[in-house]
């Protein structure tokens, strides 16, 4: 009787390590799915110095071959983009 209850707390042991062991080796690529899918924000600050009185050409801003803005000589100006 003793060696019967032995054999089968042995086998719920087995058992209990072969679950863990699967359990364990479950596919996490939900984290990674997620993480493509987010998005960033970029924020890019852009100080134009004028470098003299007759020099007043405005600056164009391009991010990824996209004009973002135009920035006048002498002025400071903050643009915003968002990424995936």
């Amino acid at each position: 009787m003793i060696e019967k209850i032995k054999e089968n707390i042995i086998y719920a042991i087995v058992v209990l390590v072969f679950i863990t062991l699967m359990y364990s080796c479950v596919n996490n690529d939900k984290d990674k799915e997620t993480d493509i899918n987010k998005i960033y924000e970029i924020v890019i600050e852009i100080d134009y110095e004028r470098k003299s009185l007759s020099y007043n050409d405005d600056a164009t801003v391009y991010i990824d071959d996209e004009k973002i803005g135009t920035i006048k000589a002498g002025k400071c100006k903050k643009y915003s983009i968002n990424i995936t």
